[in-house]
């Protein structure tokens, strides 16, 4: 398994973890890792609005919008409560997951893995 599809793993078994496990309360080392993911995908994309603007695909820009103001508040929230509230990350994660998957809808699983390449989980 190349290390793109290992970040890819990572991502659909965060959604899954958040979307089966009922805890309210997490340890704060949690929050740590998982800011350390969303502020390697804000180093990686300045703007999440301007990914792949040849795709006019309605509900891809909505993601691409929602996610970036998803994201500032999550990074927001964790820099001034080391934490950040789980119903945001859940959608960030999934739209990530849709936005993923609709730009290489076309490409095959190599190519799906190399976006994750440059983002370390």
């Amino acid at each position: 398994m190349t290390e793109g599809q290992i970040r890819y793993q990572r991502l659909l078994d965060t959604i899954d973890e958040l979307k089966n496990t009922k805890l309210n309360y997490r340890p704060v080392e949690w929050y740590d890792k998982h800011a350390e993911f969303l502020t390697e995908i804000r180093e990686r994309f300045d703007d999440l609005c301007v990914i792949h603007l040849e795709i006019l695909d309605f509900e891809f820009r909505e993601k691409c919008i929602l996610n970036e103001a998803i994201i500032n508040q999550l990074l927001k929230d964790y820099d001034t409560h080391r934490w950040f509230g789980l119903y945001d990350y859940s959608r960030f994660c999934n739209n990530l997951l849709f936005i993923v998957e609709a730009v290489f809808a076309t490409r095959d699983e190599t190519q799906l893995s190399d976006l994750f390449s440059d983002i370390k989980l």
